[in-house]
């Protein structure tokens, strides 16, 4: 008996550690300054370095200090200071029967706080910024977006957005 109960626990160890490195590395931070943090899954890490793997699906939370954050396809996150942002790529299938298609998202989730975005001058990904409350879909796009517990925000500078929900428009401050 004890051993099926060892063998269980670290079986679901493993498992844990699979699913892990199955989430990719989608990004890596660029540039950084005062304090930030990291949670993957169930592990906080401190952002202590420029080319530190940001996975998908990792929250970045600023405190005093932004984080910059490079994707592969060139877009760029900047997340402003005490902020959380969570960052998820994948690959939606859209359609019916054989008349399917398949196409990369990412989604960049403005918890609370500011960030700006600038999607990738070649990628094929849909890019969508999104908060508590609204959605923002991009098309060759740069600007601000954000969340203050009460209100989404957007503020283009360059590009369009099908925007599903309540969004205020235009330039917005800081929330610290």
């Amino acid at each position: 008996m004890m051993q099926k109960t060892l063998l269980t626990v670290v079986t679901l160890c493993l498992a844990g550690v699979v699913s892990a490195l199955a989430e990719g590395e989608i990004g890596k931070i660029t540039r950084f300054d005062g304090k930030a943090k990291i949670l993957s899954g169930t592990t906080v890490v401190d952002v202590k370095e420029v080319g530190q793997p940001v996975l998908n699906g990792d929250k970045i939370q600023t405190e005093d200090g932004s984080v910059d954050v490079g994707f592969a396809d060139g877009a760029q996150l900047q997340i402003k200071p005490f902020s959380t942002i969570t960052v998820d790529e994948k690959t939606i299938e859209k359609g019916i029967l054989f008349f399917k298609t398949k196409q990369d998202t990412r989604r960049v989730t403005a918890n609370v706080g500011k960030a700006h975005f600038k999607s990738g001058e070649v990628s094929e990904k849909k890019n969508y910024l999104q908060t508590p409350t609204a959605v923002c879909a991009l098309r060759g796009t740069e600007g601000d977006f954000g969340y203050d517990n009460q209100n989404s925000y957007l503020n283009l500078t360059i590009g369009n957005a099908d925007v599903i929900g309540n969004i205020l428009r235009g330039a917005f401050p800081d929330f610290d």
